[in-house]
């Protein structure tokens, strides 16, 4: 995974961190698990059964390669990829003053987010190169599932950090109605959000290997994907989506440091919505 990519103190910080995330996930309520899995069931009901004028709205493509990615990508299109921080509040309050502490952080909960998704994607990959043997097909999606998803989750982290919401129960932000713009409004497009944000944040890793692709064969109907397509997508598309997802999670730490004070009081208090 791309945690290889940082440098040794990096690295070491991110792994540290990282069994106490996949824990935390593994006790309940288990929000993340409820929402991955919500969303890979999802996903693969729309892609596989429903309605041709429904499917049109949700998917451009309809190439059976391509299911592992979208699998993935729905898989992580959820609160648990913005909303990082304020989870943990207090412990997140400690680490304000320590911008590489919260960088390593969000670093963690992403890679404990890959850790959840990438197995299935990656099974998904390999039972349909079994079916179709196409094996550099399969071979070309496992890279992909692996390492493309890091760009949306670099991004998108983003959100979290300038506008968090607590994970309050649905009941007591009922109870708390007429608070209606912190307590509905705000919960409700930040919520939605990430279903938007997080694919399109991801498209962000294959704008370069697409301007490849139309520059060298063109993009029209007629248009082949073949093995060269394909190579010649990743070897643009991985190095730049683990970019970004470096670059991303180093700003978004930055900005959590630069934010500390404003941060801080939120996250102490859960009336704020």
């Amino acid at each position: 995974m791309a945690v290889s990519g940082l440098g040794d103190q990096g690295r070491r910080a991110v792994l540290a961190l990282l069994p106490a995330e996949l824990r935390r996930i593994m006790r309940p309520p288990y929000e993340v698990l409820v929402c991955v899995i919500g969303n890979g069931v999802l996903a693969t009901g729309l892609w596989f059964f429903s309605p041709v004028q429904v499917y049109s709205l949700v998917f451009t493509f309809h190439v059976d390669f391509l299911f592992p990615a979208v699998l993935a990508t729905w898989m992580l299109a959820d609160v648990p990829a913005t909303n990082q921080l304020a989870p943990e509040a207090t412990r997140v309050i400690g680490l304000l003053d320590n911008e590489e502490g919260i960088t390593h952080l969000l670093r963690a909960k992403q890679a404990a987010l890959m850790l959840l998704v990438v197995p299935v994607a990656v099974i998904t990959a390999i039972l349909n190169g079994m079916v179709t043997h196409h094996w550099f097909t399969l071979a070309a999606t496992t890279v992909w599932v692996t390492t493309v998803p890091l760009a949306g989750l670099g991004l998108s982290c983003f959100v979290g950090v300038r506008w968090p919401y607590h994970p309050l129960p649905l009941a007591e932000r009922w109870a708390e109605r007429r608070q209606w713009r912190p307590m509905l409004l705000r919960w409700g497009v930040l919520v939605t959000l990430p279903y938007v944000l997080v694919p399109a944040v991801g498209f962000v890793a294959l704008v370069v290997p697409g301007l490849v692709l139309w520059l060298t064969h063109g993009l029209g109907s007629a248009t082949i994907i073949t093995d060269g397509n394909l190579l010649l997508g990743e070897v643009v598309a991985v190095p730049t989506a683990v970019w970004l997802w470096r670059w991303g999670t180093a700003r978004a730490g930055h900005l959590a440091f630069e934010r500390r004070a404003v941060l801080a009081a939120y996250l102490a208090d859960p009336e704020l919505g």
